[in-house]
């Protein structure tokens, strides 16, 4: 392990509750989100989930058009001429 990294035993109670250590809460951050992968091996590991600083920001990135609009329709239009056979 690297320095600062840690290891700690959590333990699940009856109900199904995660009990992590002090040390660990402390170090995730009381308004932090994580989600838990669980390996093909049956390791679980909780991964933090990164909050983007400007939401609607890193949506329009996912979501930009490359194209104009007019060339967008123009080859819907080719492509639906195309599959009717014409």
């Amino acid at each position: 392990m690297k320095n600062g990294d840690t290891m700690e035993y959590v333990r699940l109670d009856k109900t199904g509750k995660i009990y992590l250590p002090k040390a660990v809460r402390s170090k995730m951050g009381a308004e932090s989100k994580y989600v838990a992968l669980t390996l093909p091996d049956g390791d679980i590991v909780l991964h933090r989930i990164k909050e983007p600083e400007d939401p609607l920001k890193d949506f329009q990135s996912y979501a930009a058009i490359k194209k104009p609009i007019p060339d967008i329709k123009k080859d819907i239009l080719e492509e639906a001429l195309s599959e009717a056979g014409e």
